[in-house]
């Protein structure tokens, strides 16, 4: 390795180590920016609440009427489906960079074949039935 590859080398770290720096102060600040979402939410009940007693019990009816159970279990399904997209893309994403590395190595070996997948992971199309 000479010198200009080596000060290369270290400019491709320096920049991943501040995209990675990047990347965590933005869920931070998406962490910092929903949890001020629902301290004003609730700040704002407790004054609307405290403004009037009679308010507890409307408050109460709304909470009701708003069904958070419900809502919840649809929040959290769309949740797990996105999570389950997202690690599927991610797992295909590493099948198919395996799968073109494999296929350079064993292009000229007629003893060490590949599994048959396609470059994506996926089985054929003509070996399903």
């Amino acid at each position: 390795m000479n010198k200009n590859e080596l000060l290369l080398e270290q400019a491709r770290i320096a920049a991943s180590l501040q995209k990675a720096k990047l990347a965590t102060f933005d869920n931070v600040a998406k962490i910092a920016g929903a949890v001020l979402i629902i301290y004003l939410v609730m700040s704002g009940l407790k004054e609307i609440s405290a403004a009037n007693p009679a308010g507890i019990s409307a408050l109460a009816v709304l909470v009701k009427n708003l069904n958070i159970s419900g809502i919840l279990g649809y929040v959290l399904a769309a949740g797990s489906t996105t999570a389950w997209y997202l690690e599927r893309k991610g797992k295909k994403r590493i099948v198919e960079k395996a799968a073109k590395a494999r296929h350079r190595r064993e292009a000229n070996d007629p003893y060490h074949p590949s599994s048959g997948l396609t470059h994506t992971g996926d089985t054929p199309e003509s070996a399903e039935v």
